[in-house]
């Protein structure tokens, strides 16, 4: 189907090749219409000669005056003497002012005066045992006559005879020292004054029974029973005191 079509394109294609061989210029042609082409147009053009260029100097900057430092003279300073090093002082420690400790009471002992005395009384060359004795004396003795006396109290009769034993016993038998340790002193002291207040105690009773007998008011009693009572108890503490003493 296709072959007629083939045939007639290659027909056309032979003819359009004829065609543009015939109707082309040669290259004779073309190189004589090239000549020519040249030779007007070099003589239709002048040749101008190109200026010359005419080289213009560049101006030189023309330095600009500076202006000059003079140094001014320095005075040079005249050296300076050093001071020579000087010992820093160190702080001082200041003390704190002493507090004077306060006052201490000094305890001076006031000796105590001369022990009572009756001058009936028996004097013992010291002896603590023997002091320790009539210590327990002095309770017993007292403690025995408080008795009687709340008898006498409570309605009987006292007796004189009974009374001047027991005031026998106190004023003489009481003993009485003529040199006594200042340790034991006090003691005695204490000792020798229970002693001579209980004998005061019962002045009233001294008083009637040395005028033959007579009465005595229950006031009167209690108070003497209460005197002695003291009596007893201050003996019953020397007592415990020399006990404690070598």
């Amino acid at each position: 189907m296709f072959r007629p079509s083939l045939q007639k394109a290659l027909a056309f294609c032979v003819c359009a090749t004829l065609l543009l061989t015939a109707c082309g210029p040669t290259p004779e042609q073309i190189a004589a219409s090239t000549a020519a082409a040249a030779t007007e147009t070099a003589a239709s053009w002048t040749a101008t000669p190109s200026a010359t260029p005419t080289e213009t100097s560049t101006p030189t900057d023309t330095p600009t005056p500076t202006e000059t430092f003079t140094p001014t003279a320095t005075e040079t300073p005249l050296p300076t003497d050093t001071p020579a090093a000087t010992n820093t002082p160190t702080r001082t420690h200041t003390p704190r002012p002493t507090v004077p400790p306060p006052p201490t009471a000094t305890f001076t002992p006031v000796p105590l005066p001369a022990a009572p005395v009756f001058p009936q009384t028996i004097m013992h060359a010291w002896d603590p045992d023997d002091f320790r004795k009539e210590l327990n004396e002095l309770v017993r003795f007292n403690y025995g006559w408080a008795q009687d006396m709340q008898r006498v109290i409570n309605g009987e009769t006292g007796s004189c005879n009974a009374f001047y034993s027991y005031r026998n016993e106190m004023v003489v038998s009481q003993a009485a020292y003529d040199v006594v340790p200042p340790e034991w002193y006090s003691i005695y002291y204490r000792y020798r004054v229970a002693v001579h207040n209980a004998v005061g105690a019962v002045t009233e009773i001294t008083a009637i029974c040395d005028a033959g007998g007579g009465n005595i008011s229950t006031e009167s009693l209690f108070n003497m029973l209460d005197a002695l009572n003291t009596i007893v108890a201050i003996g019953q503490g020397l007592e415990a005191e020399a006990a404690a003493l070598p």
